[in-house]
């Protein structure tokens, strides 16, 4: 009798842990954070320059689902590289103390979840600005188009929250604050997601 109790219990608990994963509906909210690298690269003045590096990416959205599993909503993402590599024409180039570059961005997000695999596709189209800083000041460009693809894994923690892995893609193309010379920025990385439905 003990048995057949157990076995009892374990389906049961078994059951409710599926139930709740064959679909994401109603509110939803995702966070991530993680490490990665980026690339910008622009020809001011005739001459190729290119900003490199490693460092953090993030984001933060909410929204809900349209239908079971696709999501709606805004997100703000971006990217942050700490004493990135300079080069001029292939050459390094000396750069100031404490330096740093990042791209921030906002934009609707699309997001759908295939399931009970619990894996998603998600694309942002938005707009971007990159900014750089340092010892000497700090600068800039104007906003412009900018994509952020994702492709993840999520494992239920709870009912509502889910843990999981991501690789994600970005894209920005920015023309400096006073004209000129046009930055594309492409990087990428890995994140740890958290999100609620």
């Amino acid at each position: 009798m003990r048995r057949i109790t157990l076995l009892a219990a374990v389906l049961l608990a078994t059951g409710c842990a599926t139930a709740y994963q064959t679909a994401h509906t109603g509110f939803h909210f995702q966070g991530d954070i993680g490490f990665g690298v980026s690339r910008s690269s622009a020809s001011p003045n005739g001459e190729d320059v290119t900003i490199s590096g490693s460092g953090s990416q993030y984001s933060l959205a909410v929204g809900g689902a349209v239908v079971p599993n696709l999501i709606i909503g805004g997100q703000l993402w971006g990217s942050w590289t700490l004493n990135p590599s300079v080069e001029i024409n292939g050459q390094p180039a000396q750069t100031a103390s404490n330096a740093s570059a990042g791209v921030y961005a906002i934009g609707p997000m699309v997001k759908y979840y295939v399931m009970p695999i619990n894996f998603y596709l998600a694309a942002t189209p938005s707009f971007a600005k990159l900014t750089s800083s340092s010892s000497t000041g700090s600068g800039e460009t104007k906003w412009g188009p900018a994509l952020r693809l994702a492709a993840g894994k999520e494992w239920y923690a709870s009912q509502h929250w889910g843990l999981g892995l991501a690789s994600v893609f970005q894209f920005s193309s920015n023309e400096g604050s006073s004209g000129g010379a046009t930055w594309s920025t492409v990087g990428g990385g890995v994140v740890f997601s958290a999100s609620y439905n």
